[in-house]
């Protein structure tokens, strides 16, 4: 179901979109967990990302998720590496500043380190797009974050906030 999903997303569902609303020379940002288990990617799943990303030219950028990473506390060794190769795709392992139609956009993969934290909120920018732990929001039915980011921060630094890692779509004020 969920490779299938994949799939429809990227053959049918976002082509439409651009179409529809003729965009011109489009990005897609992943923001993180393109895989779930950090431990084991089994064949089927690899092939089938490789084989949907080579017959989607879109420019992609990956930000890499806390279930991309085999450590908890490191990045170099991801998941998101088997693609690294792909001249469409650029794989975001550090936090990345933007200025994309005249507005500032900055790319934060999951954050292991203060170094990390300190560089997101740095500079202001319009849009934030990263894959967050910010208190307050549902992870999954049940469970709210709270040993995450304070939203306060993104609300001071940045317009609009977009985040990856939770399972349930939620929004507060300018987080979505």
């Amino acid at each position: 179901i969920f490779l299938n999903s994949f799939r429809n997303l990227f053959e049918k569902f976002i082509p439409e979109i651009i179409s529809t609303r003729n965009l011109k020379d489009p990005y897609v940002f992943i923001l993180g967990d393109l895989f779930n288990d950090r431990n084991y990617l089994n064949s089927k799943t690899i092939n089938v990302v490789i084989d949907t990303f080579k017959s989607c030219p879109l420019h992609k950028k990956i930000l890499i998720g806390n279930h991309d990473l085999f450590y908890k506390n490191r990045k170099d060794i991801n998941s998101i590496k088997i693609l690294q190769d792909f001249s469409n795709i650029e794989i975001i392992s550090d936090v990345t500043r933007l200025n994309i139609n005249n507005r500032k956009i900055v790319l934060s993969p999951w954050i292991v380190d203060s170094l990390d934290s300190n560089e997101l909120f740095s500079e202001k920018a319009d849009i934030a797009l990263g894959h967050f732990e910010i208190n307050g929001f549902e992870v999954v039915s049940g469970h709210r974050e709270s040993n995450g980011l304070n939203p306060e921060l993104f609300k001071n630094n940045f317009k609009m906030t977009f985040s990856g890692h939770f399972h349930i779509r939620s929004e507060i004020d300018s987080i979505t």
